[in-house]
């Protein structure tokens, strides 16, 4: 009887600490395959499976890189990411399109890590 309360209470605990985990998507940008200049805008990820509500990012290109959304040619800034990266909590609906463009100088070296979590 004191294992299968053991057991049980084990259940319990292990729900509740897997019920706040998120699900994520991400994308990998290798400068040196792909540069990211400061007139046009790259794609990151064409469309969202899902609304976002935090991403993380990593880059190590030492620029100033803004990420913007909307379709090829009408892209608006959504944050600036200072070099380094950085997690911004913020909401981006499902089947946005998501793009990367250099503030300061073009990335050509260095990559940017997105998780996008949902």
């Amino acid at each position: 009887m004191k294992h299968l309360f053991f057991i049980l209470m084990l259940l319990v605990f292990t729900a509740i600490a897997r019920a706040d985990v998120s699900h994520s998507v991400n994308t990998r940008t290798d400068y040196t395959v792909t540069s990211v200049g400061t007139s046009s805008w790259v794609e990151l990820y064409s469309s969202l499976p899902a609304s976002v509500y935090k991403l993380t990012i990593f880059d190590s290109s030492g620029q100033t890189m803004e990420i913007g959304t909307g379709s090829a040619g009408n892209e608006s800034r959504l944050f600036i990411l200072p070099p380094g990266g950085g997690e911004f909590a913020l909401t981006v609906s499902a089947g946005t399109r998501v793009s990367i463009r250099a503030i300061t100088g073009t990335a050509s070296a260095g990559e940017n890590d997105i998780n996008f979590f949902y």
